[in-house]
């Protein structure tokens, strides 16, 4: 009898590694492919402080280290909306660590600004990736833009 519980016993416990290696850190786990990554944020003009509406975004992925050295894994590119506030969402993998907005050109008041990068790096310990919802959010990214004139 008590060589059958011990059975019982490794038998669960053998179970128990199988299945819980994913939970046990905050990152993806090993298995787990993709998240959500959701960005979100504005566009302001460095010296009026305005929002600059209708002005060229870029959002990039890069490998790695993220050194920029090799291409870019992603680019999606939008323009600023009302107010010159700006969103991403999109299913990513995790592979990419870091991700970079390129903001620049010509707003649609025709003002040409030069091109300015906000880098994100990805850390699966802050409080930006909630492991419930396999998502990774950053809300509220101001980025200063300079007019050239």
């Amino acid at each position: 009898m008590i060589n059958r519980i011990k059975a019982i016993c490794i038998s669960v416990l053998m179970a128990m590694t199988l299945l819980l290696p994913g939970c046990s850190g905050r990152g993806p786990g090993r298995d787990e492919g993709r998240f959500s990554l959701i960005l979100s944020g504005s566009v302001v003009d460095q010296e009026t402080l305005e929002p600059v509406e209708g002005i060229g975004l870029t959002v990039s992925a890069f490998r790695g280290d993220g050194s920029m050295k090799a291409p870019p894994v992603m680019n999606v590119s939008m323009v600023t909306g009302e107010r010159g506030v700006w969103s991403f969402e999109k299913k990513v993998g995790r592979d990419a660590v870091k991700y970079t907005i390129t903001v620049g050109g010509e707003d649609s008041s025709g003002n040409l600004y030069e091109n300015t990068v906000y880098d994100i790096f990805l850390d699966w310990d802050s409080n930006s990736y909630d492991p419930v919802s396999a998502s990774y959010r950053v809300n509220g990214i101001t980025i200063f833009v300079t007019a050239l004139r």
